[in-house]
């Protein structure tokens, strides 16, 4: 037979509607807000590890201050260390040699030129001549006829072989103790004596930029920087929230959050270094999540900075100075960030050791998982998302003491209704399923509707969510 109490639900959701209402809507709201937090969440996620691998995202880069020779890219890509000790002993044995090269020059010269003259000088001296003005005639002729003679004599002798061998031995010992001296204490600050180092391959791609000023609204006044890469590039790709790349020299793709913020719109006119352009895209590069224009900032600022593209043409005519950026992709893929950061300080040595041996000079390095444009957007979702939660856990514990409060007034109010259905044979279970039934009903309501409101409009996070 069919329960009777079944039939009370209908008859306490009519007499408490306003109750339970003021609790669906409660529920409603915020299971609305908390699922649509989640859901954005999730997208957004899920799109920016996405674009890692579509849009290629670079592991690192680094800057030098002139271009790279092919031979110091094959070299840095290996991940081996160069011998700098070795490097050091080469530099000093140069500039050692060109020291003992003049200093012996500047000796034989002077030796020979006295032994002219001392000759000379002699033979004047055994002929009675002792007028000096014709001694010194008579040693300037003898130096215009036999000066060169003599010193060819005087490099040709066994004596002199011998002690210009020395020399230079001497310099060369001079230096190698010297560089030996200074090693450990250079080895030690860079930590270059690890007997336990292995080599980090890489692939390198030039990803060279200039900076530019940007004039949004062309009244002759700078509004922000632009950072312009080219649209050729193999590495950190650009998607296209709007629009399409430039495809002659006078048109531009400019940051999504930059246009956003300053008003620019598909079709306007900017001017970037003095040059007008027309914006055809509205883009976000992949390592640009935000608009932080140093990794040295706390904050991004979309007014004052931008990225965009140029076509190679278009880049090649600005006359801003050219930033020699080389973006790197590890071989072999770090597992977690202890791995990320063990990868990236081993690479680091390489990269320090071969620039320097190169007589190159590294003015930047960023390896990604440190990098405030790409990690800053990610790391404020998780921020959310545990706020998100904890926000969860107390609607939890509010919506509990609630129906806590709901079924303990109920009871009351009940007390000799129960004692009547108690009398008639109902068990206690069944009595406290059927004072369940009524929150349970509420609760699965509040959630299912909730739920709802909060996926469908959320989507909206989900269409932009790769560019945020």
């Amino acid at each position: 037979m069919r329960n009777p109490l079944i039939k009370r639900i209908p008859k306490e959701l009519a007499s408490d509607w306003h109750k339970y209402l003021v609790i669906i809507l409660f529920m409603v709201g915020m299971i609305g807000v908390i699922s649509g937090m989640y859901v954005g969440r999730e997208s957004m996620v899920y799109s920016i590890n996405k674009g890692k691998t579509e849009l290629n995202l670079e592991d690192g880069c680094f800057e030098l201050s002139h271009r790279a020779s092919p031979e110091l890219l094959e070299n840095i890509s290996s991940g081996e260390m160069a011998d700098v000790r070795q490097y050091f002993i080469d530099e000093g044995m140069k500039e050692a040699d060109k020291e003992v090269a003049d200093a012996i020059e500047k000796e034989l010269n002077e030796q020979v030129t006295k032994a002219i003259e001392d000759g000379v000088r002699a033979q004047c001296v055994a002929m009675g001549v002792t007028d000096e003005d014709m001694i010194q005639s008579y040693v300037d002729a003898a130096m215009e006829e036999n000066f060169e003679e003599a010193l060819k004599e005087a490099r040709n002798s066994d004596e002199f072989k011998e002690a210009v061998d020395e020399a230079y031995a001497e310099a060369h010992d001079a230096v190698i103790e010297a560089v030996d001296e200074e090693w450990n204490d250079i080895a030690e600050e860079y930590k270059l004596n690890d007997d336990n180092f292995k080599p980090t391959t890489v692939k390198i791609y030039e990803h060279f930029y200039r900076n530019e000023s940007e004039d949004n609204n062309n009244d002759g006044v700078e509004d922000a920087t632009v950072r312009i890469f080219k649209s050729d590039s193999e590495i950190d790709l650009a998607s296209f929230v709007e629009g399409r790349a430039p495809e002659n020299k006078n048109e531009i793709a400019i940051d999504r959050n930059h246009a956003d913020t300053v008003g620019i719109k598909l079709g306007d006119k900017i001017t970037v270094g003095g040059r007008e352009y027309e914006v055809v895209g509205l883009l976000s590069y992949v390592n640009y999540l935000t608009m932080h224009e140093s990794n040295t900032d706390l904050m991004f600022d979309a007014f004052g900075f931008d990225v965009a593209m140029l076509t190679p043409e278009a880049f090649n005519e600005l006359t801003s100075r050219l930033h020699y950026n080389y973006s790197f992709l590890y071989d072999v893929k770090p597992e977690d960030k202890v791995a990320q950061a063990d990868y990236s300080e081993r690479f680091l040595k390489a990269l320090i050791t071969q620039t320097l041996v190169d007589d190159n000079e590294i003015k930047d390095y960023l390896p990604t998982y440190l990098s405030q444009a790409r990690n800053f957007a990610p790391s404020d979702i998780e921020g959310d998302s545990v706020g998100t939660a904890i926000f969860c856990y107390i609607l939890i514990a509010v919506i509990a003491f609630i129906f806590a409060i709901t079924i303990s007034s109920t009871i009351d109010k009940e007390a000799s209704v129960i004692g009547t259905l108690r009398a008639s044979g109902y068990s206690k279970g069944e009595l406290i399923v059927h004072y369940m039934s009524m929150p349970v009903i509420v609760t699965l309501a509040g959630a299912a509707i909730g739920n709802a409101l909060g996926y469908t409009g959320s989507r909206q996070y989900g269409d932009y969510a790769p560019h945020r």
